[in-house]
């Protein structure tokens, strides 16, 4: 069963401040049944909710599975600190029509900014052959033993460690 499959989907923004953190969870039977012209108003919720933390700082965005597309439908169009992407899909082709029925295009957006992928060593070789921003050199990689690691402690320290890189 993967992330789509499992119905995992969390977009988190981070504020600099300490202490300053919101989970905006989207329903899964939105997320998982989800036309692109509902991308942007999803891109919309998430955007008013890091409004709302009213920190003075653009966030760090991280997503993980099927909310890693609306994440990057919010960095398309608003500043962020960081994007870090946990276990996304390759490009917006693979991801099974079942659950995103309407082709959505390929996100084009330019990583100016600290960006970092997420993922298992199961993972790493399709991303490598498909995945736009594993290919671009300044998204830094970072690769775990396995599904569990993600998800578990190892990738909380991860997470933790590349945070820590950004001065974050």
């Amino acid at each position: 069963m993967n992330h789509f499959e499992s119905g995992e989907c969390i977009a988190q923004a981070w504020g600099r401040r300490p202490g300053v953190r919101t989970n905006s969870f989207v329903p899964r039977y939105l997320l998982y049944r989800l036309p692109p012209c509902l991308m942007p108003t999803c891109s919309t919720e998430l955007a008013s909710h890091i409004r709302m933390l009213a920190i003075p700082f653009a966030p760090v965005i991280i997503s993980r599975a099927g909310a890693t597309l609306i994440a990057q439908t919010y960095i398309s169009s608003h500043p962020a600190t960081g994007l870090l992407l946990i276990s996304p899909p390759p490009s917006n082709a693979s991801v099974p029509q079942s659950l995103l029925p309407t082709p959505l295009e390929e996100f084009i957006f330019e990583a100016r900014f600290p960006c970092a992928i997420l993922c298992a060593e199961a993972e790493q070789s399709r991303l490598a052959a498909e995945s736009r921003l594993w290919k671009d050199p300044g998204v830094d990689k970072i690769v775990v033993q396995d599904e569990d690691a993600v998800v578990g402690q190892q990738g909380v320290v991860q997470i933790e460690q590349w945070l820590d890189e950004l001065g974050i």
